[in-house]
């Protein structure tokens, strides 16, 4: 008689049941699956500063975000060639000099039977009379002179007058120039009225290194001095402290009366120095010119972007002064 197999399950037929796994090794399973992510976050951590590091050693080159700026909108530079022929015949006095373009508008010209348009131009012009506002206007036909260009006087505000009475309507707050703004914008009334043209460039920095500015060429001993200014209201305006990114400053320039130093720019060494009567442009009386100058970022790494007339500062836009390519 085979004798019965002895159990344990009490009835159950469970011989084929899995044994249940040691607890220790059940935990130390868990324990590895739960550190995975924990690994791979340290693992990610690595490898960005890792990232970092390699930055911090090679920087990428900074993109500068140069202004668009379409040198010969509608004739633009046929407005300052021509207007710079006309003002060789003193129209307007000695030493006449366009230092902005303002802008154009466009309109139309009745020819016979041919409408064609044209754009007018809008020059601020400096002479030994004063501050001029002088119209150009331009054909597209040709890109030719339309009739001869006018001219209207610029008058001081009464806001802005000689005497110290500093005010640009619609500005902010005060602002007193830093040692490196002062000497920065010392720099720059000096190297206007100068005949180095390199030098000029130098110092207004424009983002677009292709362009180059003009001076006047009327000294090269000139003392400059900064007045007040104010914070412009555009820009980046902190309505709190009631100041902003852009600020105007007057700036005045006192040139001696022996003004006949001969150009050290060989741009300029074409006989342009004279006028057409032959005298010097730079011999006049010792006199005072006075602008408005626009700074960016003067609180921080000032930069030059405008000038123009006293007065105009609040209205004057960045990099207004620019004539074309090197």
């Amino acid at each position: 008689m085979a004798k019965n197999k002895k159990t344990d399950d009490h009835g159950w037929d469970v011989g084929g049941r899995r044994r249940e796994e040691d607890p220790d090794i059940q935990f130390l399973r868990l324990k590895a699956r739960k550190a995975r992510p924990v690994k791979a976050l340290l693992w990610g951590i690595l490898v960005a500063l890792l990232i970092v590091i390699y930055l911090l050693q090679n920087p990428v080159a900074q993109n500068v975000d140069i202004p668009a700026v379409d040198y010969n909108p509608a004739g633009k530079q046929a407005a300052y060639k021509l207007t710079e022929i006309w003002l060789k015949d003193n129209p307007l006095g000695k030493n006449a000099v366009i230092t902005s373009w303002d802008g154009c508008k466009e309109t139309t010209y009745k020819d016979g039977d041919r409408t064609i348009p044209v754009y007018r131009h809008d020059l601020t012009v400096e002479s030994s009379l004063g501050w001029w506002t002088v119209r150009t206007t331009i054909r597209t036909d040709s890109n030719g002179l339309l009739g001869y260009p006018s001219a209207t006087r610029k008058s001081l505000p009464n806001t802005a007058t000689p005497n110290g009475n500093i005010t640009w309507p619609g500005t902010l707050s005060d602002t007193t120039a830093s040692d490196a703004l002062s000497r920065l914008l010392t720099q720059w009334g000096q190297a206007y009225v100068g005949h180095d043209a390199d030098m000029l460039t130098t110092i207004v920095k424009d983002p677009d290194t292709r362009i180059k500015y003009k001076p006047l060429r009327l000294s090269d001993k000139a003392q400059a001095t900064v007045d007040k200014g104010r914070y412009l209201d555009r820009g980046d305006v902190d309505k709190d402290e009631n100041t902003s990114d852009r600020a105007v400053f007057r700036v005045n320039i006192e040139l001696p009366e022996d003004q006949t130093t001969a150009s050290s720019d060989p741009d300029l060494q074409s006989g342009t120095d004279t006028d057409s009567d032959g005298s010097d442009r730079g011999a006049t009386d010792s006199s005072t010119l006075s602008y408005d100058v626009v700074v960016a970022d003067p609180d921080g790494s000032p930069s030059i972007v405008a000038w123009g007339a006293p007065g105009d500062g609040p209205n004057l836009k960045d990099y207004q002064n620019r004539k074309g390519r090197q």
